[in-house]
């Protein structure tokens, strides 16, 4: 297929104030193979960090591009002024032009050079919207698991959009907006993502989009290394922004989802309360069946991903 004839796409990675891997992650991008796209742009946009370096940015560009890169264009720059994970992403897409969003977040990186080339084999064969994978969590002692755990996985098959829904609902977002891309025409027609939120791009993405009747689909591979640190990874100091957006996620669903009795009861028990309070003496009591549910999905969640670590 010649390269007019293929598809393009658009790789984004988004920075504000660390950029500790960001040399890392942009080696990792322009390594990729790209046998099977026609156009590549690349982005690399800081949400206006008082220390962005541009200069510094496009010198390991180009000390990578001279070597081995097929990407067509480049582009770097910074917002005027912090505007937020969610109007940041939004801006860059508008700015490119490329068929497939691709994100890729500064500390990440691509598994191998083939991953953006599965990415795009999936888009080309299926007829899809949105797409995730499997990730490789690390920290700086190692690899620490693969998420999503294969039980999960089973809820990416055709025609269990429901019970995906139900469980994002439920018990919270799992799927990791950092390895999870989108067709700009779906992106298009959904009006992007959703700006009443600063920081939580992905999650109300995907509640809306099952709700609507969308499918996710996942590929069953790892195709990124994530890294542990970034504001929705549990290991940093709670930022007001994103408790403000999760209490907006919330409340939409509260809305907009049916739940009957017991799924009121598990909403609640699971995203209403913190794990303190669900150990409590007093909620033991009077939420066993809750308790019980809790347990079951930590032992086959942990046994599905051939071990225990804590939560991501």
């Amino acid at each position: 297929m010649s390269n007019k004839n293929k598809i393009s796409v658009t790789i984004i990675t988004l920075t504000y104030r660390d950029f500790s891997g960001l040399s890392k992650t942009i080696r990792s991008v322009l390594n990729q193979a790209f046998n099977e796209v026609g156009f590549v742009e690349y982005l690399v946009v800081d949400d206006g960090s008082e220390k962005f370096d541009k200069a510094k940015v496009l010198e390991v560009i180009d000390e990578v591009k001279s070597d081995c890169s097929s990407v067509n264009s480049i582009l770097v720059y910074a917002n005027e002024i912090n505007l937020g994970t969610v109007k940041s992403f939004n801006k860059a897409i508008d700015r490119s032009t490329g068929d497939i969003i691709i994100p890729l977040s500064s500390g990440d990186e691509f598994f191998d050079v083939n991953s953006v080339d599965e990415i795009v084999k999936q888009f080309t064969e299926e007829n899809i919207t949105i797409l995730t994978a499997l990730r490789q969590v690390v920290d700086d002692s190692g690899v620490l698991c693969v998420e999503p755990s294969s039980y999960d996985t089973k809820l990416f098959d055709k025609g269990s959009e429901g019970r995906l829904l139900k469980r994002l609902v439920l018990r919270g977002n799992f799927i990791s907006g950092a390895c999870t891309y989108y067709s700009r025409n779906f992106l298009k027609g959904v009006g992007g993502f959703d700006e009443k939120y600063r920081l939580l791009e992905d999650y109300p993405m995907y509640l809306k989009a099952l709700n609507s009747g969308y499918h996710i689909s996942i590929i069953k591979n790892v195709l990124m290394k994530h890294k542990v640190g970034g504001v929705s990874d549990g290991n940093e100091p709670v930022n007001e922004f994103f408790c403000k957006d999760h209490d907006l996620v919330k409340l939409w669903i509260q809305e907009n989802i049916y739940l009957d009795k017991m799924d009121k009861r598990l909403f609640k028990y699971f995203q209403l309360m913190s794990k303190r309070q669900r150990l409590s003496f007093f909620c033991i009591l009077k939420y066993p069946d809750c308790l019980i549910i809790w347990i079951f999905y930590f032992l086959v969640s942990g046994f599905s991903r051939g071990g225990f670590t804590r939560r991501i």
